[in-house]
């Protein structure tokens, strides 16, 4: 096993492409956790995840596209802390929260909100993230270039 650096654990700023390249680690789940591998370099509980909202959906969720993938964001525990807290169409927001994995549904993966904040009035929130990704996996992460890249499904 590699060994840790700071960054382990630790909530990952990701795109949602990278979701299909990250592996459940089934060890960490025989003790009662999900964490998450992308890289050797990189292991993640939870994502930090930014985008806009497309879609509103019965049960407190809703999808929520960054440019390189669309996933679902529940927000059942987050509004349970924020309760005055409204998510409206078109909203572009960071969510925080722990990655799961639902093959059932239309977008697989999703995050289970403990952190969501509005980042609507910013204007330059989405061309920041990218960078801020992008230089955080290179630099930081050390994650291969292949999950650096921008690349969507079609």
């Amino acid at each position: 096993m590699p060994p840790k650096n700071d960054w382990s654990l630790r909530s990952a700023k990701l795109f949602i492409a990278h979701f299909n390249s990250a592996v459940c680690d089934q060890r960490a789940k025989l003790r009662g956790k999900t964490v998450w591998k992308l890289s050797p370099s990189l292991e993640f509980e939870r994502v930090w995840i930014q985008g806009v909202v497309v879609q509103l959906l019965p049960g407190n969720e809703f999808l929520i596209d960054d440019g390189t993938g669309v996933c679902t964001v529940d927000v059942r525990q987050f509004q349970k802390k924020v309760q005055n807290f409204v998510v409206k169409l078109g909203m572009y927001l960071f969510v925080i929260g722990p990655l799961h994995l639902n093959s059932e549904r239309q977008y697989s993966f999703s995050v289970k909100a403990h952190k969501i904040q509005d980042l609507s009035n910013d204007p330059d929130r989405e061309s920041m993230w990218y960078l801020e990704v992008l230089d955080l996996h290179t630099s930081v992460y050390q994650c291969d270039s292949h999950l650096v890249r921008l690349e969507t499904s079609s």
